[in-house]
């Protein structure tokens, strides 16, 4: 067996991974229904793709790192910024940020935690050599991008500096509305080891500390960290390998597993009124997305306007109306709609032959019901064909690079509760500014949000940008997420935050 960094899995050489798979399935769910007694029972499916917790792409739900690693801050379910590791934060004006490390921090080794892991961390992360997918974060202190690039050759010459025996200065290029929430995040927490193989022992800064790895059935088992600075009593962890999500009702009907990470849509109803249902408000700014060259203004805005998006809500069980763009308080005063107008139109400049409607296979029926469902509106409404297209995660986001689709749905966890984080993807520079699209009246509101510092005039910009972007039917928002999840007692004291990031620190 070997570790394919690749595509995030372990390899047996020796089977098929569908015999596998079958295997696996049969025995969780055939097996004997049993207790383990103070265990979690959690699954997992594409989330270990490396226990370094610096090569995440995003933090959204990736559990097993919030259990292990911890950072300066901590982002609660209000939205707000509390100390973690750090005993505080703090601004020197709007380029400098000042963290002091709490008193007396230790490591699950039981060695001394001290800044110097800190800035060790930071120039592994950022060291030219290295790929990691969001050393980026960082690119917004001094020196930074080109200590990255190799244009700076001493780590000593970036703007991270060692200000006190526990204390360190980050000094910013130019202002980042959001390096205080990236603070609070896995992918740029300290670490204390190079190597994260997981048959090695791992050092963990977090609540919990991995027990054992079983190399064939990937279980991971995790421990309370006595050296993590909050004690509580918390139970054991066993992180169960699960590949199709579809099975995990399945297996917590059977109490193989004690968490249900997603609740597929058809059966919300029937779960909502069961003790064990949660539902859990998730920051994120899904869209469905058109290739400009191959539909125009008219058409997107008679695409996105004869929705009924009531119905839409309806079909999803949602909280949040499609059609919405609908952020946190901190971003816009109220959510912003795009109005309905149910009347068949006849549209010139069209398409004339079918057109794809494309989506990532890890949307499962949830995705596929609705392109079925928006085929039959445009198709009743607007005499548009539409094929829905089911592609492989990996080959789905390669097209986004390469050959944009002429519709699409993308998923975009945001990582701050700010309407810069969202509006971003819009930034001519921006890796996830797929259309390619350099708006001159886009670049220049955003560049103003991102420099602006009261609240007040941050929802006044927001709402113009998120108007432009509606007029121009440039993206049709899929509106407020709620993720549907089962939790069993007595974990559900469990909380999880509006990044979908699990704190495991309170028991």
């Amino acid at each position: 067996m070997k570790y394919d960094c690749e595509n995030g899995a372990f390899v047996i050489s020796t089977y098929s991974w569908s015999s596998v798979f079958l295997f696996l399935v049969s025995a969780l769910i055939y097996a004997p229904v049993t207790s383990l007694a103070n265990v979690f029972r959690i699954p997992y499916q594409n989330e270990l793709t490396e226990i370094n917790p610096l090569n995440l792409r995003s933090a959204s739900g990736s559990y097993i790192h919030h259990a292990l690693f911890r950072n300066w801050l901590w982002i609660n379910e209000s939205n707000e910024l509390i100390p973690d590791l750090a005993e505080k934060c703090e601004w020197r004006g709007r380029l400098k940020l000042r963290c002091q490390l709490k008193v007396g921090l230790k490591w699950s080794d039981g060695s001394t935690m001290e800044t110097k892991d800190f800035l060790d961390s930071y120039e592994f992360l950022l060291n030219p050599k290295s790929d990691f997918t969001r050393k980026e974060s960082l690119f917004s202190v001094r020196g930074a991008r080109k200590f990255a690039q190799g244009d700076i050759k001493k780590f000593s010459d970036v703007g991270i500096k060692q200000h006190a025996p526990r204390s360190i200065e980050f000094e910013l290029e130019s202002i980042d509305p959001e390096f205080e929430f990236k603070l609070a995040l896995p992918m740029t927490a300290p670490v204390k080891q190079k190597n994260f193989n997981v048959n090695l022992p791992i050092i963990s800064s977090g609540p919990y500390r991995i027990k054992q790895y079983d190399s064939k059935s990937l279980e991971i088992k995790m421990e309370s960290n006595p050296n993590y600075h909050i004690h509580a009593t918390r139970p054991d962890l066993s992180f169960v390998y699960i590949s199709d999500d579809s099975i995990q009702v399945p297996l917590f009907t059977k109490n193989q597993i004690d968490l249900v990470r997603r609740v597929p849509t058809a059966q919300i109803q029937q779960w909502r009124k069961d003790k064990s249902f949660l539902g859990i408000e998730v920051l994120r700014f899904d869209y469905f997305g058109f290739n400009f060259s191959k539909i125009d203004k008219a058409t997107r805005l008679a695409m996105s306007e004869v929705i009924d998006y009531n119905e839409l809500q309806s079909l999803l069980n949602s909280t949040g109306r499609p059609g919405c763009f609908d952020f946190s308080s901190l971003a816009l005063h109220k959510p912003l709609c795009i109005e309905i107008k149910k009347a068949k139109q006849i549209l010139p400049t069209a398409p004339k032959i079918p057109i794809d409607l494309s989506y990532s296979h890890l949307g499962g029926e949830d995705h596929q019901r609705t392109g079925e469902w928006l085929k039959s509106e445009w198709k009743k409404y607007l005499d548009i064909e539409i094929t829905p297209r089911q592609i492989e995660n990996k080959a789905f986001v390669s097209s986004l690079k390469t050959e944009l689709p002429a519709v699409f749905r993308k998923g975009v966890p945001l990582e701050t509760p700010l309407c810069y984080s969202a509006v971003k993807i819009f930034e001519p520079e921006n890796p996830e500014n797929i259309f390619k699209l350099s708006d001159t009246f886009l670049k220049d509101k955003i560049a103003k949000l991102k420099n602006e510092s009261r609240t007040s005039k941050q929802k006044v910009l927001c709402n113009s940008i998120l108007e432009y972007i509606k007029s121009n039917a440039f993206i049709i928002p899929t509106g407020k997420y709620e993720l549907s999840v089962l939790l069993r007692d007595p974990y559900r004291k469990l909380k999880f935050n509006k990044l979908n990031m699990a704190d495991f620190s309170q028991y």
